[in-house]
């Protein structure tokens, strides 16, 4: 096989594994954490405490390389301690295993 054809076909897995990350990466910020993880997390909030509560986010990003990035976190309910705050955060970085996450299971390496 000659060396071109074999730079071209390396060229086109390359190219086509960085445009896979990349959706992945858009698909994760912009569908499924606000969309799926955070709605679900506010349900099991209120659930397991003693009524409903307040779960703000301003931003919450995930990086390949470093996990879940949370932005500016304010948790209010029922129980609020301060400034009907149970939980103030300016900055939250969560990393995942992230093969348990094929099976549905929420693994935290590092909180």
């Amino acid at each position: 096989m000659p060396k071109a054809a074999i730079k071209r076909i390396l060229a086109s897995v390359l190219l086509l594994s960085a445009i896979f990350i990349c959706l992945l990466w858009v698909s994760v910020n912009y569908f499924f954490i606000p969309r799926v993880a955070i709605p679900k997390l506010q349900e099991y909030l209120s659930a397991n405490m003693s009524g409903p509560v307040k779960l703000t986010i301003k931003d919450i990003s995930f990086q390949p390389l470093r996990g879940f990035l949370l932005h500016d976190i304010e948790l209010s309910g029922p129980v609020a301690l301060k400034e009907n705050h149970i939980l103030r955060a300016k900055l939250v970085d969560i990393d995942l295993a992230l093969l348990p996450l094929l099976w549905k299971q929420i693994i935290v390496k590092r909180f």
